[in-house]
C-alpha cells in the first residue's frame, strides 16, 4: 500500500488448507453415474407435458399361479388457456403385452370416452400373465386413429404365490369431495389415479395388496 496517509496493520502468517481441504483437493475425480441411472433420473425430471397421457401399472395375485396386471391411463391435464384440439387429444390407448417367447398375453384398445369430454377417472384394463419378464407396448391414439405417442416397457412381473408374504403394487386413490372419497373407500374395484400431485382440498388414500403364503392341502393316506 503506497498511498499517503494510510496505515496498514496485519498479523504475521498466511492462510492454508486444512487436512480435509487438502484431501478433497487431491482426491481423484468421482466416477460418473451408470448410464441406466442417468436415464432413470432423466425420465423422472422430464416435464409431464412432454407426454400426452399418464399411466400406472399395478400387480396383484391372479388365478392359477399367475399375476394380475392392471394398466390405467389418464390424459395429462391441459394448461389453463390451452385450446382443445381433437387431433392432438388422446382418445384411446392401444396396448400389447408380450411374453419372453414372443407370444401375446393381451392385445386390445382401452377407450376413454369422446375426445371432447374424456372421463375424469381414466380407463383401465386387467389381464393375467405368468411371473417373469414381460414387454408392454403402448400406443396413444387420437379420435381419428392418429398415433400421438408410443413407448415400449420391459416389466418384471412378480410372483405373488411365493412361500412368503407377498406385496402387490400400491394404488393411490383421490377423492375431490367427501362423497367421492367415501365411495372410493367402499369400492374394492375403484379406479386408481395416475396423479402424484394433489391439492389441499383433495383426500388421498393408498391401498397396498398383501398376500399370505398359500397353504397346500395335505392328503391323508389310508391306513395300511
Amino acid at each position: 500500500m503506497n498511498r499517503p496517509g494510510i496505515q496498514v496493520r496485519a498479523r504475521k502468517g498466511y492462510w492454508a488448507f486444512t487436512a480435509d481441504d487438502a484431501a478433497r483437493a487431491l482426491a481423484p475425480p468421482k466416477a460418473d453415474a451408470p448410464k441406466a441411472v442417468d436415464s432413470a433420473i432423466a425420465a423422472i425430471t422430464t416435464p409431464s407435458r412432454s407426454r400426452v397421457v399418464r399411466t400406472w401399472i399395478g400387480s396383484e395375485r391372479g388365478a392359477e399361479g399367475k399375476t394380475k396386471i392392471t394398466f390405467v391411463w389418464e390424459p395429462v391435464p391441459r394448461a389453463p388457456g390451452d385450446p382443445v384440439r381433437p387431433e392432438s387429444t388422446p382418445a384411446r390407448v392401444s396396448i400389447m403385452a408380450v411374453a419372453p417367447d414372443g407370444s401375446p398375453y393381451y392385445r386390445g384398445k382401452i377407450p376413454e370416452g369422446s375426445s371432447a369430454t374424456p372421463a375424469p377417472a381414466g380407463s383401465k384394463i386387467s389381464f393375467d400373465v405368468k411371473p417373469g419378464k414381460m414387454q408392454l407396448r403402448v400406443s396413444v391414439e387420437s379420435a381419428g386413429a392418429d398415433v400421438l405417442d408410443s413407448e415400449v416397457r420391459e416389466i418384471a412381473v412378480p410372483d405373488l404365490t411365493a412361500p412368503q408374504i407377498a406385496i402387490g403394487t400400491p394404488a393411490v386413490y383421490r377423492g375431490r369431495t367427501v362423497p367421492e372419497y367415501q365411495r372410493l373407500k367402499a369400492d374394492a374395484q375403484a379406479m386408481p389415479t395416475t396423479a402424484r400431485e394433489f391439492s389441499r382440498t383433495e383426500r388421498v388414500f393408498i391401498r397396498v395388496p398383501a398376500y399370505a403364503p398359500e397353504r397346500r392341502r395335505r392328503r391323508s393316506l389310508p391306513n395300511c
